[in-house]
């Protein structure tokens, strides 16, 4: 068994919808981009597991009480200055 010499890491050939630039330098711009987005959907996630450490809530549940009531429950009443909040803080 060997590998092909025009062979691609991760190309299949599964492109449906003809979506895959033909030009080199437009491919290589494409594959920079999802692999940035893949990084910010990874960093975003994080963001997701610090929220829940923090308010012990899920996410869902966080975005449920920030629609009932956006100006009491968002990032700044989370961290305000609060004596039950600084508490809290001191407990990470």
């Amino acid at each position: 068994w060997a590998i092909r010499k025009d062979h691609e890491p991760g190309d299949f050939g599964f492109d449906p919808l003809s979506l895959r630039p033909t030009n080199p330098v437009d491919l290589k711009e494409m594959q920079e981009t999802e692999l940035t987005n893949g990084r910010l959907a990874m960093i975003s996630i994080l963001g997701f597991a610090a929220a829940t450490l923090y308010t012990g809530a899920g996410p869902f549940e966080n975005w449920q009480n920030h629609l009932a009531d956006p100006f009491a429950q968002n990032l700044y009443s989370t961290l305000g200055s609060g004596a039950d909040r600084a508490a809290a803080i001191n407990t990470l």
